[in-house]
């Protein structure tokens, strides 16, 4: 793998996202207990494999726009291996506040932490450092917001993951093309840690962990500044 402009890394885990859902979203529970983070028994590879499991369509396809959008970014301007490298240090920070996440709020061990999103927010975290004013669509901001929907009892029929499918996709197209508007990245980047932050203090159960994402995010923090010491003292 060399340090080429093609995106090859992000293309590379994009495709294994799409192909583990695809391949294990018809007996999930399985899978999930397979492949998952699971505290109460923990197996070293699922450090790795729960990144790949998604509970469904939304899920997936949220982190997967995210991921692109991170990997198009700073793939090629810091080259494959160091943004796989992030990927994996965000991902394995993600499951250590999960763990702190559980016990804060009282989840069982026994539930399994999956999902690529832990470590979509540090490569994105880190992206908004090295391209902040790159322009994001509007309509991908929108998505960080269709969870809550389900605040509103009379949206209580829209929560379920077909129509959030639905709705992304319509916000997404009308905002960037009927409405060509868009953000600076680092700005994108504050208002998806901010819905977290904002899950952490009303404690809003969207079946996530929400640490966990904040944990990602640190993750690509710590490894970039240390990938950036490095590249100094050579």
């Amino acid at each position: 793998m060399d340090d080429s402009k093609f995106p090859i890394v992000t293309v590379i885990l994009s495709t294994l996202m799409l192909g583990t859902y695809l391949f294990t979203h018809s007996n999930l529970v399985h899978y999930e207990n397979l492949l998952g983070f699971l505290p109460s028994n923990i197996n070293y590879y699922s450090f790795l494999t729960y990144v790949f499991i998604h509970v469904d369509f939304f899920h997936l396809a949220l982190n997967m726009i995210l991921l692109i959008i991170a990997g198009l970014s700073m793939e090629s301007k810091i080259g494959s291996w160091k943004f796989l490298l992030i990927f994996l240090i965000s991902a394995l920070f993600a499951t250590f506040f999960d763990i702190v996440n559980r016990i804060g709020f009282g989840i069982s061990s026994n539930v399994p932490f999956v999902g690529a999103s832990g470590a979509v927010f540090g490569v994105l975290f880190v992206a908004s450092l090295l391209g902040p004013f790159e322009k994001v669509p509007l309509g991908i901001m929108f998505a960080a917001l269709i969870p809550y929907l389900s605040l509103i009892p009379s949206l209580g029929e829209f929560i379920e993951p077909i129509y959030l499918i639905l709705i992304t996709v319509a916000l997404i197209i009308v905002t960037s093309y009927a409405i060509p508007v868009s953000l600076p990245l680092l700005f994108s980047m504050i208002i998806f840690l901010t819905t977290w932050v904002v899950s952490l203090l009303i404690k809003y159960p969207i079946d996530i962990s929400s640490l966990g994402h904040l944990g990602g995010a640190l993750g690509g923090l710590i490894s970039f500044l240390l990938l950036l010491s490095k590249r100094e003292e050579d």
